[in-house]
């Protein structure tokens, strides 16, 4: 597993994926330059072994360039092919929808990522009394600075319209204890209590909200809150309703420390700053991955300015209406499409090791 260098990576992940079953060994994104620009090798040159390089993310010229170190075929998954450069062997895509030419439709891979949590909240009983809320304030330093210190507010609010509701905080495992009581800062009232799996985030007045798996969360509650990213097909295609919000608002700090001093500077701070949030969004009409879908909104989104009142009474109205929600996750469902993509893909990988040089 070959990790490129990304914007606003945590440094955790060739700690989480030396977990996943099956992978023999991970590169780190230093080691993954290393590795393309010839300094080291991690594959012995005389292997008889079949080899390829799928690109999964990341940069695409990375991937290429790595194949042709290794003299093997470059495939690729991608739900936007269109984006690709020119040089991939192979194309997989999402669907028809998505297709190029030469690209492949195998089917959407988030669909098979929570496939054994769909079962598990198939088979789920009554649970505790009341509806459960997700809040899934995201793995990157940013996207914790700007959610945690507004859920305070959000939560009291809505606990106060909703009767009964209970809140959930779901926990990426790219983020540790420090990352958090980073985030939270002592100035918005709330604070940290606990360590580990017993961490719970504390409201202002006294609220609390314990801190769950991504996993736990998704397969137990109701309703989620989520910033834009994976999490929104995840929900999607378990049919989840979900307020999607995303505060790419200029008032909003990007940065902290000297950084944060040239961000706040007329120039060249307010001019970059522009640039780097026009690249964030990339001209996108909708940030729920169903909505971007289907072209048109199922489940809430709130873009813009951060207005945490607003914000407050889209999901209480979310929660008070049933039969809306109800709407929400069977549209939801049908948009992600059905499982299988993971076999297919793998089914296509064993062809091209099998038949080198032949087309699919």
């Amino acid at each position: 597993l070959v990790i490129w260098p990304r914007l606003f990576l945590s440094g955790r992940e060739t700690e989480i994926a030396r977990q996943l079953p099956g992978v023999f060994r991970v590169l780190n994104p230093f080691r993954s330059l290393a590795l393309v620009a010839g300094a080291t090798s991690a594959f012995a040159a005389n292997s008889a072994l079949p080899m390829l390089v799928l690109h999964m993310g990341g940069a695409a010229a990375l991937s290429l360039r790595l194949g042709r170190r290794l003299r093997a075929p470059v495939l690729a998954y991608d739900e936007q092919p269109d984006r690709l450069p020119a040089g991939f062997d192979g194309i997989y895509c999402t669907d028809s929808r998505d297709s190029v030419s030469g690209a492949i439709p195998i089917g959407n891979l988030l669909v098979d990522s929570v496939a054994a949590l769909h079962i598990r909240r198939s088979e789920r009983g009554p649970g505790e009394a009341g509806l459960a809320v997700g809040l899934m304030p995201g793995s990157r330093a940013l996207q914790l600075r700007h959610f945690l210190t507004r859920i305070g507010p959000v939560v009291e609010d809505v606990a106060h319209r909703v009767r009964g509701v209970r809140f959930l905080i779901a926990r990426s495992p790219l983020v540790d204890d420090a990352m958090l009581r980073k985030a939270v800062g002592t100035h918005s009232g709330a604070r940290l209590e606990g360590e580990g799996d017993a961490t719970a985030f504390m409201t202002g007045q006294g609220l609390c909200i314990p801190l769950r798996s991504r996993g736990e969360v998704l397969e137990s509650v109701d309703c989620l809150v989520s910033t834009p990213g994976t999490n929104t097909g995840e929900a999607a295609a378990l049919g989840i309703p979900h307020l999607v919000i995303a505060p790419f608002d200029p008032s909003l700090p990007l940065l902290t420390g000297l950084p944060g001093l040239i961000e706040r500077s007329p120039w060249p701070g307010q001019p970059l700053k522009r640039w780097v949030l026009r690249r964030l969004t990339g001209g996108m009409t909708y940030y729920a991955q169903a909505n971007a879908r289907a072209g048109r909104e199922i489940t809430p989104e709130l873009q813009g300015p951060l207005n945490i009142e607003r914000v407050s009474e889209c999901l209480a109205s979310l929660l008070l209406d049933k039969h809306r929600r109800g709407r929400i996750s069977r549209e939801l469902a049908g948009v992600m499409g059905p499982p299988g993509a993971a076999r297919r893909l793998v089914s296509a990988l064993d062809h091209r090791v099998l038949t080198p040089g032949q087309n699919e």
